[in-house]
């Protein structure tokens, strides 16, 4: 029988996302593990974007492929790409080319660095979570 289990508020999402943030901390450390780094920073941004759209009550349409595209949840969320500050790119790297098909990659060939990614992704999270601190829940 599958395994069952899955956010069911804003908490767990940020619970989820903090998870996923420490799996890709520890990957980046094995050249071997680039990949899946990037891969699990990913799903720390996703994580904090839905708990971000939890909060703030926005359509729930996160079924299948579609649930996994940042860039779509991003949309949905209401944040805007210029209120990050993303000079590098590296921010954005993760609402334009991240995607759960990097599941399938056998080698590294992104422009950025794994270690940036990763920072990349915990400021994307933070900036999430700021946001989530600053705007109460709307009803």
């Amino acid at each position: 029988m599958p395994i069952k289990c899955g956010p069911a508020n804003k908490e767990e999402w940020l619970e989820v996302a903090e998870a996923r943030s420490r799996d890709a901390k520890t990957l980046k450390d094995s050249p071997l593990c680039a990949i899946a780094a990037v891969y699990m920073a990913g799903y720390a941004v996703e994580s904090s974007l839905k708990a971000y759209c939890v909060q703030q009550n926005k359509s729930n349409t996160w079924r299948g492929a579609s649930g996994h595209n940042l860039k779509s949840i991003w949309k949905e969320s209401g944040l805007r790409l210029s209120d990050m500050n993303d000079h590098d790119g590296t921010r954005t790297f993760f609402l334009e080319e991240w995607s759960t098909d990097l599941r399938y990659c056998s080698k590294f060939d992104f422009i950025h660095s794994t270690g940036d990614l990763i920072e990349a992704s915990n400021k994307l999270k933070g900036f999430i979570n700021q946001r989530i601190k600053r705007n109460p829940r709307r009803n």
